[in-house]
């Protein structure tokens, strides 16, 4: 197994979107958390993209209450992220 290089998710979030796009979802929840979410220290920012993509992969498996808890994440580290407020609305969630 190849292994990416710390943060290279910050930089290139197309992994993000291709393996959603096709139906990869375990894939894209895999990738946000190890290549991701678990590297923030807790001194350091966390990526908004990382939240906003599990989140999605987790509704699109049926984890709606995991992905509302990410697109909430995603919006303590960038508020006003439009894509985690566009996707908190579509679950009827207004914040």
């Amino acid at each position: 197994m190849a292994l990416r290089p710390y943060r290279i998710l910050w930089y290139q979030t197309g992994p993000y979107f291709a393996y959603f796009y096709t139906a990869r979802y375990l894939d894209v929840i895999e990738k946000a958390t190890r290549n991701s979410i678990e590297m923030v220290r807790d001194d350091e920012p966390a990526l908004e993209e990382s939240f906003y993509w599990r989140g999605k992969a987790r509704i699109a498996i049926g984890d709606r209450e995991g992905g509302i808890e990410d697109f909430t994440t995603c919006l303590q580290y960038h508020p006003g992220f439009t894509p985690c407020l566009e996707a908190l609305h579509e679950q009827g969630i207004y914040p």
